[in-house]
């Protein structure tokens, strides 16, 4: 049965991904390739966000540093 019983429970990508890793890994089990059938997909890139309105700009964790040593010096 082997790969044509995984086709009733995964798409035909879902197996060909998962060939493609046991590939490139060397892993040429059955046991294998259902384990990495079973892993999550390869995590996509993404461009670094340079500004955000969550993200501060450096200065002003600079600032609260220096604020903070400066009362720790001075009690």
């Amino acid at each position: 049965m082997g790969l044509c019983g995984l086709i009733k429970n995964h798409s035909a990508s879902a197996i060909n991904g998962a060939c493609s890793k046991a590939l490139k890994a060397g892993t040429y089990r059955f046991k294998d390739l259902r384990r990495l059938i079973g892993q999550q997909t390869e995590q996509k890139l993404f461009t670094f966000a340079d500004n955000h309105p969550l993200i501060r700009d450096l200065t002003v964790y600079s600032n609260f540093i220096n604020q903070f040593h400066s009362h720790e010096q001075h009690p």
